[in-house]
């Protein structure tokens, strides 16, 4: 396994029960609304061949804010921030690349802010790290995909018995019409979100 789903609330329409998707192998995260269709996601850029674009950041260790949090439970990533910096140990200088790898194994990599209140970035999963030493000074070497966050904003979900489809999509004059036709259409709906509430068009949800 390498997927988490729960149910969270919906930032933008708050309903309580919307999909999020984490991948604690890679770091990929999906979130999408049934109700509204808002939907986020957090995955990485790609070339023409379909490989991942990378990229390299030196960090220094300062045995402050480059360090790492052992692991918990898969579902660690629900929790906030300040719970997960309790565990926090930064790294020494001393580090040697054996010690890395034997703590990557059971381990969080992360940098924190000065003020060890915040992870400004995870520098974990199965990415490439690697110690570097250089002018008496010690650095992590980390190699990773070029992130890429999308948000889209949700207009509404035309549902035909358990089949999703955008609102903008279809339009609402055939979202109705399909719902209405639909050999579901006990179990479909047509949602519209506008001026910060939902509608139910046609159709009963839950919750």
């Amino acid at each position: 396994m390498g997927s988490v789903q729960i149910c969270i609330e919906c930032e933008q329409c708050s309903y309580e029960f919307a999909m999020d998707d984490y991948n604690y192998r890679t770091g990929e995260r999906l979130t999408f609304c049934p109700r509204c269709g808002y939907k986020k996601s957090y995955t990485y850029e790609t070339d023409e061949s379909g490989n991942f674009v990378m990229k390299t950041d030196l960090y220094e260790i300062d045995e402050k804010t480059i360090g790492y949090i052992p692991k918990g439970p898969s579902f660690d990533y629900v929790k906030s921030e300040m719970e997960l910096l309790k565990r926090f140990c930064p790294f020494s200088r001393n580090i040697t690349q054996e010690e890395l790898n034997s703590i990557d194994k059971k381990a969080y990599i992360v940098k924190t802010d000065s003020k060890k209140e915040a992870i400004e970035v995870y520098l974990s999963f199965w990415y490439n790290r690697k110690i570097i030493k250089e002018d008496s000074k010690t650095f992590l070497q980390h190699t990773h995909p070029v992130p890429r966050q999308e948000e889209k904003q949700g207009h509404g979900i035309c549902c035909l018995g358990g089949a999703l489809y955008y609102l903008e999509d279809l339009g609402v004059e055939k979202a109705l019409e399909l719902a209405k036709e639909s050999e579901y259409k006990e179990h479909s709906y047509v949602t519209q979100f506008r001026d910060g509430k939902l509608e139910v068009l046609y159709g009963e949800i839950e919750g």
